[in-house]
């Protein structure tokens, strides 16, 4: 605000105008999530646009550790400090619906979303019995991919095959109902917007269960630094 009055009466050079708009328009043009043929699993990109059109600025965003984060740095948008929060790169699974929850608490009345892989959410999948005894106002978004796949996509790059990354389905519509929370499914990709809907409506605690592809995710990690991966 102190600086606003000196800048009065300065343009931006056409040149550079032109350049930034060029860049804003790649920076859109990278958001556009691109069709895939499984019609029961959903891109990445197709989620965090779901989100970005839900989420509004008072929300804050808690961001888990799996291959979603990385999705959700690149491409998620937050303009308010404090909002989005990421370990970045501490590998704490498990972090985001509890951050969620205390983002309730430090700012009642104002709800909060929590993004994890299926993997991740297992870490403190528990912390639910939490949300609901504190009436928590969360939406806790799972991508679902059956596999701790931020493993699984670096091992295929480094050794050519994933060992130790599986595991089982789990029912987490029933699982958040057993807690008391409310449990959303997204079956394929029409449904997305009417259960993220639904979920963003809903007081108390929500969880919604998405099925993911990450088939995209070598061309992704071509893009990560190499020490990251190996």
């Amino acid at each position: 605000d102190i600086l606003v009055p000196l800048l009065r009466g300065y343009q931006v050079a056409p040149g550079s105008k032109r350049y930034l708009e060029d860049l804003q328009a790649k920076l859109q043009d990278s958001d556009v999530p691109p069709a895939i043929a499984d019609q029961k699993v959903l891109h990445p990109l197709s989620i965090v646009a779901a989100l970005q059109e839900r989420v509004t600025d008072e929300m804050t965003v808690a961001v888990d550790v799996g291959s979603h984060y990385i999705w959700m740095a690149r491409h998620f948008r937050s303009y308010e400090p404090r909002h989005l929060l990421f370990s970045n790169g501490m590998q704490t699974l498990g972090v985001a619906l509890p951050w969620a929850i205390a983002a309730t608490l430090v700012c009642p009345g104002k709800k909060a979303v929590s993004v994890s892989g299926d993997g991740g959410f297992l870490f403190s999948g528990q912390e639910l019995e939490t949300a609901v005894r504190l009436h928590a106002d969360l939406v806790h978004i799972i991508w679902n991919d059956g596999h701790y796949d931020m493993v699984k996509f670096q091992e295929e790059m480094k050794y050519g095959r994933a060992a130790g990354v599986d595991f089982g389905p789990v029912d987490f519509v029933k699982y958040a109902e057993a807690f008391g929370a409310k449990g959303l499914r997204v079956n394929k990709p029409s449904e997305l917007g009417q259960v993220l809907d639904e979920a963003f409506a809903t007081p108390g605690p929500v969880l919604v269960d998405i099925p993911v592809d990450y088939s995209d995710n070598a061309e992704l990690g071509a893009a990560m630094l190499p020490d990251q991966i190996y």
